[in-house]
């Protein structure tokens, strides 16, 4: 199975996170450490991509200065407001994210036991077999 451009490599008037687990870190190190630990532990390099904090406010500040009219339009009436400020709120505090190619709840399942060792602070997982879940984690 071909597996979808993650949403910043789509095209500009297109964002989904349609088959990827999207997981957020308070700290870009952490994220990368989580990036290599999943790496030794068999996740291919291409099923998962870092965005650190200034690659995502980076790839919004073009993704919106290439929107027209009615792109931004669309946006307004079909777009996940709460995750989109979740996403870009972690960024601008330093935040980093990975996307992982999960199609299914259970490639989803398998990579949350991968990241239990990890500092996660957010997960996201939109489905290919139905569905959104999101689950914040508090390490307090």
């Amino acid at each position: 199975m071909d597996k979808p451009p993650t949403g910043h490599n789509r095209r500009p008037w297109i964002f989904s996170a349609k088959g990827y687990l999207e997981v957020l870190f308070k700290d870009g190190d952490e994220a990368r450490r989580a990036q290599q630990g999943l790496q030794e532990r068999g996740v291919p390099a291409a099923d998962v991509r870092l965005y650190v904090s200034e690659e995502i406010l980076s790839n919004e500040a073009q993704f919106l200065a290439g929107r027209s009219w009615l792109a931004k339009v669309a946006n307004t009436l079909t777009a996940d407001h709460e995750a989109s400020r979740r996403y870009f709120a972690n960024a601008q505090g330093g935040g980093a994210a990975l996307w992982l190619y999960a199609p299914t709840r259970h490639d989803a399942n398998r990579l949350l036991r991968l990241l239990a060792d990890y500092d996660v602070s957010y997960v996201r997982h939109d489905s290919n077999d139905g569905g959104v879940r999101g689950m914040t984690f508090d390490a307090s």
